[in-house]
């Protein structure tokens, strides 16, 4: 059989440093929170203080940096442009967007496109244009509102954010690290912008550029965690693992500890170094500070897969889709972990609640994979995992095969894998509907004879009164049962009284022999001589009649 295994390394979009996963699900907060990040309302800028870009933004092209933009003097003070009614209107279409409902998000563009031309010059109200049509499926319309953002405001570091992993999302590695190094050109100490660009060239695997890019970060930022944790990702991919342990405690004493995304991260350099416990333990550390820390979900949601601990890895994988919906990994993950509980109830065949469970199980994790293929059409791993599924657990053979051909025409498996496993599942079934016609043969004919029994029982004659079957006529047939003779009548009762009881038994006739307590018996006749008859014997003595009782109710009679 087949196993699918866990997605052990966390998309990079979504989970590795914390700000780009909270950035990919737009409007949340620039640090990681302890919270479940949920879209905000962008901060309200005043009127930008740095010359806009001077050509006008294009949907598909990355704005290039403009380094003196970064020399322009600072603003002098935040001042709130907006009258109250209009700001009440933007935190109830940021409450929308929070839900990450695309219904309600459709409700928040209508509040915000209002908003947008009552103030052109308010970056937070493009941005959350952005979220809005993001959360609708619409990156298009997102990437047009995210760059009238960035030009309203270069510094505004959660659009520029939001361009570049729209680029890692669809493949564009160089040009999502453009608009990380453009919003930095702007705004140099963004920590979410630096982070982005390390995990970025880390993700190229152009490890020396990462490193200079995280201690360059450092120098400014010297006490940002984040930078911490991605500096050690990159000792972890170039197995430098005592570096990234070292890397990871010095910022745990300089902090003072607490940090989520740290202790996430120092978790997977103890897995790395054969120290599981302690890995264990430094996650749900993470994920005690911050319940829906990505990395953390993710590792020990993984961690659990590989040790089929499916009950353990079932809240942990629900919540990372909850937070992360549109992430196919993360899905894929959630069904191998619905398909692994339901092959736990599957081995009860005999037990009904167990069946249904199962196929609850089963149903839940084909939805996941379902949602995985809807997600990334081009995975092919979707469809081998719906083969196991359907073949080993289901015993859907057809289905099994047509998956195993989605699998194929998607390059995945080799040739001689994929036309074993075939051979093997059309082996199967073969067998299959031999056994099923065999056992619906055994049935039919268990069936009819249990038929003809029940005919031949109505047939049979009912037993004689002593229990002996009567003797079969001459003609073969039963004869009738004889009827039971008819209890002999009580005496019937004379002027009206009670009839009289039955008479009693005649007394038994005297015993012989000498010892008899009662007399001498009677000596034998003399036998006959010389022809004479013998003498006649006394007639034996009659009872006495008996005297009538005055306490009978039948009188003396």
């Amino acid at each position: 059989m087949i196993r699918s295994n866990p997605r052990t390394r966390p998309s990079p979009l979504l989970t590795l440093v914390g700000p780009v996963a909270l950035v990919a699900l737009a409007g949340c907060p620039k640090q990681p929170t302890t919270t479940a990040p949920v879209a905000t309302p962008a901060p309200v800028a005043t009127a930008p203080t740095t010359p806009p870009p001077a050509t006008t933004p294009d949907a598909t092209a990355t704005p290039a940096a403009t380094p003196d933009a970064a020399a322009a003097p600072a603003d002098t003070g935040p001042v709130d442009p907006l009258k109250p009614d209009d700001r009440k209107q933007l935190q109830d279409a940021a409450a929308m967007l929070g839900t990450r409902d695309p219904g309600k998000a459709g409700q928040a563009l209508g509040l915000l496109n209002s908003l947008a031309v009552a103030y052109p010059d308010l970056a937070a109200i493009p941005y959350d244009i952005g979220v809005a049509w993001h959360y609708q499926g619409n990156d298009d319309e997102a990437r047009k509102a995210w760059l009238r953002a960035t030009s309203v405001d270069p510094t505004f570091d959660k659009a520029w954010l939001n361009l570049g992993v729209l680029q890692q999302t669809a493949g564009h590695l160089d040009l999502a690290l453009a608009s990380f190094q453009s919003g930095l050109a702007y705004n140099a100490r963004s920590v979410d912008l630096q982070v982005a660009a390390i995990n970025d060239l880390r993700e190229q695997k152009r490890y020396d550029e990462a490193i200079a890019q995280a201690k360059a970060a450092l120098s400014v930022n010297s006490r940002a965690i984040p930078l911490f944790c991605n500096l050690a990702m990159v000792y972890i991919e170039t197995n430098q693992l005592d570096l990234a342990a070292f890397m990871l405690t010095k910022a745990e004493e300089d902090n003072g500890g607490g940090n989520a995304q740290l202790h996430a991260t120092l978790g997977q350099v103890y897995l790395l170094k054969n120290d599981p416990g302690n890995a264990v333990i430094e996650w749900q550390k993470a994920l005690t500070i911050d319940p829906f820390q990505m990395a953390a979900l993710q590792y020990l949601g993984a961690y659990y897969l590989e040790n089929r601990a499916y009950e353990d890895a079932q809240p942990l994988w629900e919540r990372a889709v909850a937070t992360a919906p549109r992430n196919a990994g993360i899905h894929m993950n959630l069904a191998i972990c619905y398909r692994g509980l339901g092959s736990r109830f599957a081995d009860k065949p005999d037990d009904p609640g167990s069946v249904a469970s199962a196929a609850a199980q089963f149903a839940a994790a084909k939805k996941e994979y379902e949602t995985a293929l809807s997600l990334d059409s081009k995975n092919a791993e979707p469809w081998r995992d719906l083969a196991v599924l359907y073949g080993d657990y289901e015993k859907d053979y057809d289905a099994a095969l047509n998956a195993i051909a989605q699998y194929r025409s998607l390059g995945g498996g080799t040739p001689a894998e994929l036309d074993a496993w075939v051979a093997n599942i059309q082996k199967t079934k073969a067998k299959a509907e031999k056994d099923k016609a065999r056992a619906e043969a055994r049935k039919k004919k268990d069936a009819e004879e249990a038929a003809a029994a029940a005919a031949a029982a109505l047939q049979q004659p009912a037993p004689a009164p002593d229990g002996t079957q009567p003797a079969p006529t001459p003609d073969g047939t039963q004869p009738a049962p004889t009827p039971a003779p008819a209890p002999t009548p009580a005496p019937t009762p004379t002027d009206g009284q009670t009839p009289a009881p039955s008479p009693a038994p005649a007394p038994a006739p005297a015993p012989t022999g000498t010892d008899q307590p009662w007399g001498t018996p009677a000596q034998p006749a003399p036998a006959p001589t010389d022809g004479q008859p013998a003498p006649a014997q006394p007639a034996p003595a009659q009872p006495a009649p008996a005297q009538p009782d005055p306490n009978s109710p039948w009188g003396g009679h």
